[in-house]
């Protein structure tokens, strides 16, 4: 009979053999063993669904409900991992586990308007770079994370394409910068002595790639300077290009690929869309209408 540990560890393997970050299987790991240590069970299958309600409801003491769905998350992967792996004859615990849908509303857009005071404040020896970091992180919609992970190869200025090598799980896809986010890109390599495949977009003042606190910091700082009203968080860039495309008129596939989301309700709740906003949406482009 195999331990917790080994069923743990074989799912940990058969998630890192798919692709998952490194990030990620340590963010699984943490959770599953944080589950199996509370537990008071001597096998996987004596795991019941009454055990599970009462894992979550003590969790909930210590979580918001974010957290406590990113656990779920986790476990119902797991769970319907190793029934469908080791072909268990009782059901499947997590089955008849539900918990409060996570109706968090999403973080606020900043205002293009807000957007073009930033770049209006960049100024001194970076004002380039400031400007142009501005100017592509809002015109990709890519992660902060992502963006900070571009190299000088993965831009083409010609066609305006972005190569984000490692989205969120591990998967690639392609963003695009318009005509004036790819000018104020090429102002910007412009002062960069060294350039090859491998070397980091966007460089701190030590010449080093930019890092996730310098980028917020940048942020903060023109948000201080210009008098926007700003957190400096970072998503706010990546709602403005979404809810930006969805208002100009691009479908919701669309942005949802470019976002990489994983599908497209993800998106709906995103963008903030409701059956309601469909409803008004569809006499605007309806196909019907167009017949005779």
């Amino acid at each position: 009979q195999q331990t917790f540990s080994a069923f743990v560890e074989n799912f940990l393997f058969d998630r890192i053999s798919k692709g998952r970050t490194k990030k990620t299987i340590e963010y699984y790991r943490s959770e599953l063993y944080l589950f199996f240590n509370w537990i008071d069970a001597t096998s996987l299958e004596k795991i019941t669904s009454e055990i599970l309600r009462k894992y979550f409801i003590d969790l909930a003491e210590r979580r918001s409900k974010g957290g406590i769905h990113c656990s779920y998350r986790v476990i119902k992967a797991f769970f319907n991992w190793a029934w469908e792996e080791y072909e268990f004859d009782s059901k499947n615990p997590i089955s008849k586990v539900k918990i409060q849908r996570n109706n968090i509303p999403p973080l606020p857009e900043i205002s293009l308007d807000d957007i073009q005071r930033l770049i209006n404040s960049c100024d001194g020896r970076l004002r380039l770079r400031d400007t142009a970091i501005l100017k592509c992180l809002t015109d990709t919609g890519c992660r902060a994370s992502e963006f900070l992970a571009l190299n000088y190869g993965d831009i083409n200025l010609n066609s305006g394409s972005v190569l984000i090598k490692h989205g969120k799980g591990d998967k690639a896809r392609i963003v695009w910068l318009g005509k004036k986010s790819k000018m104020a890109l090429q102002d910007y390599l412009s002062t960069r002595e060294v350039l090859d495949a491998s070397s980091p977009l966007w460089l701190n003042d030590d010449n080093r790639r930019l890092q996730f606190f310098g980028l917020r910091e940048l942020v903060k700082r023109l948000c201080k300077r210009s008098g926007v009203q700003s957190t400096g968080a970072l998503h706010a860039f990546r709602r403005t290009f979404a809810i930006t495309m969805f208002r100009s008129g691009a479908d919701l596939l669309s942005i949802s690929r470019l976002l990489g989301h994983c599908n497209i309700e993800i998106t709906k709740r995103y963008l903030n869309v409701n059956d309601n906003y469909l409803r008004l949406a569809h006499p605007k482009a309806s196909p019907g209408d167009i017949l005779e």
